[in-house]
């Protein structure tokens, strides 16, 4: 693939190589004409990683405002073109990459171009530090996985984005019939119907929910109540080894999720309410069951013993998300 710019990633940032963020990125890391910043100054050593996150410590800067941040630019990453294409700035980055930072990297980088890529809804988004960048001019483009986000706000649509893995098959497999991990958010309703299904169905059921309150963790056999987000790659161990996937979708949204990718990549089974997923190549009713409710669904699809296979071809490697964005680039403002 020939890239008519160069590209820095700013990545959610986290130095774990278990980490969502960084397992969703990982095909970048190896992409020539990229350059993937997983955490500001990881090029640099933990002593110096250290006085940068104190510099900026929300704690610290609560009781006065520590100045002269911006002293630390220019090592946010190294630079490593040696070519003289334009540089374009993807930001799926919301704590570091600041309107002044934006400001810094204009005045470096001459012709500099600079993406906000969305992954989660626009009212999460808007949640989140440095939230006004979303719809500031000092953006070139916007870009969302939700399709209906899209039309709504005039941004352009990208499919979800995630580098394939090994995952180990565990000696005991399955490890479960059914699996969901999650922020709850408004679908624990929708979540302890299926599981009733599922149980009386004789399913073995494996739930790990984070954002319930305490009031709300009524204890059932396979369910984890949590605090925190379980490791990415964690999940992923657990998807793998259970032989179902289910996904319910955020109220609103639209567009391939993760949950969807997960099962397509790793060959699993996937019950779902998301109707978007009946467009994609890799729809298939033997292994995919679609509901509106969840008294649609139907035990017996998981129970099958017919071997899963999609034939899944790389299409969600974050590497067709450069592409895109390298198109969009040059058919607005060539190089």
């Amino acid at each position: 693939m020939q890239l008519h710019y160069n590209y820095v990633y700013f990545n959610n940032p986290d130095l774990s190589k278990h980490s969502y963020s960084y397992i969703c990125a990982k095909d970048l890391e190896t992409l020539e004409g990229v350059n993937l910043v997983s955490f500001p100054l990881e090029h640099k050593s933990n002593f110096v990683r250290t006085l940068f996150l104190a510099h900026r410590s929300k704690k610290l800067n609560k009781y006065f405002t520590i100045p002269l941040k911006s002293l630390w630019y220019p090592y946010y990453f190294e630079d490593k073109f040696s070519d003289d294409k334009p540089v374009c700035f993807v930001i799926s980055d919301r704590v570091f990459v600041t309107r002044d930072y934006i400001k810094y990297l204009k005045k470096k980088f001459a012709g500099s171009k600079f993406v906000i890529v969305h992954r989660d809804l626009m009212k999460f988004c808007r949640q989140c530090e440095n939230a006004d960048l979303y719809g500031d001019p000092i953006i070139d483009i916007e870009m969302s996985y939700d399709k209906g986000e899209c039309q709504e706000y005039g941004m352009e649509h990208f499919d979800e984005i995630e580098s394939i893995i090994d995952i180990p098959v565990d000696d005991q497999y399955p490890l479960s019939d059914v699996y969901f991990a999650g922020l709850v958010k408004d679908r624990l309703p929708k979540l302890m119907e299926a599981y009733h299904i599922f149980t009386e169905a004789g399913l073995k059921v494996k739930y790990y929910l984070t954002g319930v309150p305490q009031s709300e963790r009524v204890p059932y056999e396979g369910i984890e109540y949590a605090d925190h987000p379980m490791l990415y790659y964690d999940m992923l161990y657990q998807t793998v080894n259970s032989r179902c996937v289910l996904e319910i979708n955020q109220e609103g949204a639209s567009g391939l999720t993760s949950r969807f990718i997960e099962a397509v990549m790793y060959n699993k089974r996937l019950i779902t309410n998301n109707a978007d997923i009946l467009n994609s190549k890799f729809y298939n009713p033997s292994f995919m069951q679609v509901v509106k409710n969840m008294n649609e669904v139907d035990p017996d699809m998981i129970k099958k013993t017919e071997e899963v296979e999609y034939h899944y071809d790389g299409s969600f490697s974050p590497v067709h998300l450069i592409e895109k964005i390298d198109n969009l680039l040059i058919s607005r403002y060539g190089r």
